[in-house]
């Protein structure tokens, strides 16, 4: 739905809409696995774990288990579910312990109930469920008893209500749900009670039923009782979670089962029997992502980006509770407003920028000490020495998958990174990063439109380094992308680029302004490109909404909030540019300096070698009397000539236009520039 805060004026008992305090999404290290919708996630006191799931591109039932140390902001894979490959299942989890079970494999709805001691990572086989299996149940714990109900399986939507008593190992069926059968509800448990609502009913004439109803099981007096609505559209397929006595539900489909126009993220107070709407995560709105709380925190991983059809691995963090931080007065980062320790405490100090001379990865402060990189021959007894120059080979850009938010795998071809060279730089490699194997092409475009360079490549899942070896000469709006079919392969991107990332420069040599898309300039009646010109209304501008990114419009985040609109005719606070919305496929660029110029005791003469006439129609001259190799190459860094010479250069054959000649001596090497007329 399109700018749905307009329900937050008609119903003002109801729906606080307020931010509680300033917290911030933060993104932490995804997981090194394969992209899933429906994660099973829980966590205790130390840990955080991603269990089973479906494959994202081949709809496998997946049984691998991730661990997550916050810590060390790192994973690693442990053993297998030993329920085998699931998907849609769910669990629940207090202290060391979680439960789990249901959803499906390839042979059915398996009705298997495990327990999970994540203390010791021991996994033990519990009771089976004696009703009939199902995907996406309501699974809440909640007065020492774990209740399960809803879902779906082949004979449609399901409406029973079940308890399992922990201490007997033993199931009994309760009252049946009072609402409508559905399944993929919101669910979370506070206190004695079960709370539950939304989800995907059975269609009515025809027409799509997603709820926005909402109900609550005492579990002492085993009753059910209707709540207020949800003040804002009915929704399914989200994730949610309790914590410190208030229920929580973030992102999911809409009332159209179409992703959220954004991520919603809303708190229900069970006092007041009313919600609140708080920041939203970052990036579209998912369908079957997943969460669990660890400490202070609520982390959010997974799930399908409905905007991009991308099922990221990222990881995103978000202080659930204001009273956390450091409370160590001899940390850096010590909060004297914290009362509670969430761990944060630093006491490594540095520089932490990835991009600056000095950056210390063990630093968790930036003391402002950063040094910037100035690339360049650092060996004085080269002749090409640079006395600013502080290191040779750098390696830039963005160096991991979710450095520039949310991401996944991307089937298209169609879509590549423009950046600018401010002087003559050579480009060692780059590194992309595949679902699948395959040959693929890339192009170097230069602002003419003319291919500078291309390379062929036959890639690797995961991470591939692909040799470039290129001179790029100084010039601008060059663009890098891939040519041919990438429909089989998948590239992995990002496609929630924090606003403020671009422009990225890379050692002052290269930045990196922009993605371009094939997104039409030529707008249907009524519609403008936006700041990426992707089309959208005109009259979105100055509507008193904020074009942000926040709204979508056929599928396209849009961003009127930009100079060019006026910050979208005033709805917007402008601080910078409007944000691009993607990175492309191309990580870890790196450009090499290294010494080339002769040994300055050897008095080259190379290093005073001269080519005249400048212009000329058809010879060059030079003062020599050595065989000297002639390399010949046009702007666009093809080589045109090679010839061995000593004192003069034919070119009488080269169209009209300005050229590079490298000599060399087999040794030492001179660049010259010259214009044929």
């Amino acid at each position: 739905m399109k700018k749905s805060f307009l329900k937050f004026l008609l119903t003002p008992l109801i729906l606080i809409h307020s931010i509680s305090y300033g917290q911030v999404w933060n993104e932490v290290n995804g997981y090194n696995g394969i992209g899933r919708h429906h994660p099973i996630t829980i966590a205790n006191e130390n840990y955080g774990y991603i269990i089973a799931g479906q494959d994202a591109t081949f709809s496998n039932n997946l049984d691998q288990v991730y661990k997550y140390d916050p810590i060390l902001d790192d994973w690693m894979q442990i053993d297998p579910f030993p329920g085998g490959g699931r998907g849609y299942g769910y669990a629940v989890y207090e202290d060391n312990d979680a439960y789990l079970g249901f959803g499906s494999n390839g042979t059915g709805y398996p009705t298997d109930w495990w327990h999970f001691d994540m203390n010791n990572e021991q996994w033990s086989q519990l009771s089976s469920f004696p009703g009939t299996g199902r995907n996406h149940p309501a699974m809440i714990l909640a007065n020492n008893k774990i209740f399960v109900g809803l879902g779906s399986n082949s004979s449609g939507n399901l409406d029973d209500w079940w308890e399992y008593d922990i201490d007997l190992n033993s199931w009994s069926q309760l009252p049946t749900f009072i609402g409508a059968p559905r399944h993929h509800p919101f669910f979370f448990g506070i206190g004695n009670k079960a709370y539950v609502g939304f989800g995907h009913g059975n269609s009515i004439n025809g027409q799509l039923n997603i709820f926005n109803d909402f109900f609550v099981w005492d579990a002492e007096l085993e009753l059910w009782a209707q709540l207020n609505d949800f003040p804002d559209e009915g929704r399914v397929a989200g994730t949610q979670f309790s914590y410190n006595g208030k229920g929580y539900i973030l992102s999911g489909d809409g009332d159209n089962h179409g992703p959220l126009d954004y991520g919603e993220f809303w708190e229900y107070n069970p006092d007041t029997d009313s919600w609140s709407e708080l920041p939203p995560h970052p990036g579209g709105a998912r369908w079957a992502p997943g969460s669990f709380v660890l400490g202070c925190n609520i982390y959010f991983t997974s799930g399908l980006v409905g905007d991009t059809n991308s099922f990221p691995t990222d990881l995103y963090q978000y202080a659930i509770n204001e009273d956390c931080g450091c409370t160590d007065e001899n940390a850096l980062n010590f909060s004297p407003s914290a009362t509670i320790d969430d761990g944060s405490c630093c006491y490594v100090g540095g520089c932490t920028d990835i991009n600056a001379f000095n950056y210390n990865p063990d630093a968790c402060f930036d003391d402002n000490s950063c040094i910037p990189i100035n690339l360049g021959c650092t060996d004085p007894s080269f002749s090409d020495y640079d006395p600013d120059a502080n290191i040779e080979v750098f390696t830039g850009g963005p160096t991991s998958l979710n450095e520039y938010g949310t991401g996944g795998y991307h089937y298209n071809d169609s879509w590549d990174m423009i950046f600018n060279v401010s002087e003559d730089t050579y480009i060692s490699s780059i590194e992309m990063n595949a679902q699948n194997s395959g040959a693929i092409t890339i192009d170097i475009i230069n602002a003419n439109g003319s291919v500078f360079a291309q390379f062929d490549y036959n890639l690797n899942p995961g991470w591939n380094t692909l040799s470039l070896e290129t001179l790029i000469p100084q010039g601008d709006n060059y663009t890098i992308g891939v040519t041919g079919n990438n429909q089989s392969l998948g590239l992995y991107r990002n496609n929630a680029v924090p606003n403020g990332v671009f422009p990225i420069e890379i050692a002052n040599r290269i930045t990196i302004i922009g993605s371009t898309t094939d997104s039409p300039t030529t707008c249907p009646a009524g519609e403008i490109p936006d700041c990426n010109g992707n089309c959208a209304p005109a009259a979105w501008i100055g509507d008193q909404y904020c074009d942000d990114g926040t709204y979508n419009w056929n599928g396209n985040q849009i961003y009127f909030n930009c100079e060019e609109f006026e910050c979208d005719g005033g709805d917007c606070v402008c601080e910078n540019e409007g944000p691009q919305s993607y990175f492309y496929y191309f990580y870890n660029w790196t450009i090499d300096a290294s010494c080339s110029g002769s040994l300055s005791n050897q008095e080259s003469f190379m290093n005073y070698i001269s080519m005249y006439p400048n212009p000329t129609s058809d010879y060059l001259f030079l003062e020599n009397n050595l065989e000297l190799e002639a390399k010949v190459y046009d702007l666009n860094g093809k080589l045109i000539l090679i010839e061995y010479i000593t004192d003069k250069l034919d070119i009488s054959c080269l169209e009209d236009g300005i050229y590079i000649i490298n000599l060399s001596n087999g040794v030492n090497n001179s660049s010259h520039r010259i214009i044929k007329n």
